[in-house]
């Protein structure tokens, strides 16, 4: 897929995001961790379909901005609840971290590496 496919396909998901963010009760059947968590893993599974990829190191980029240890297993749930976070603050953080991760992919896709070597994406 082309890199400026995939910007286009980014920059609409991350509008998806934005939207959810503003209005969860509108696009999510549950806003619980659980419903979220639900919510996001057929986005992704979207993305995936459509040929976009997530870079491989969004996910543990997003869990060190917020002190969670990453490992290829990490309970983001019980992480986000285990810092005192309510069942609502933790539905929206996966929100906000799932949107960190696209943008980190749109970033690689775009060239724009912020100072640092261009991230292999997760194939």
């Amino acid at each position: 897929m082309n890199d400026s496919h995939s910007r286009e396909i980014l920059t609409r998901s991350l509008d998806i995001l934005q939207n959810v963010r503003q209005r969860p009760e509108m696009y999510l059947r549950q806003v619980t961790p659980e419903g979220v968590e639900a919510w996001l893993a057929g986005f992704q599974v979207g993305l995936f379909t459509a040929g976009v990829r997530s870079s491989a190191y969004g996910l543990r980029d997003a869990c060190e901005r917020r002190g969670i240890p990453f490992t290829t297993t990490v309970d983001l749930i019980g992480a986000l609840a285990g810092q005192g976070h309510s069942p609502h603050e933790v539905a929206m953080i996966l929100i906000d971290m799932e949107e960190e991760i696209w943008r980190s992919s749109l970033a690689d896709v775009s060239g724009d590496f912020g100072g640092h070597e261009p991230r292999p994406n997760v194939g």
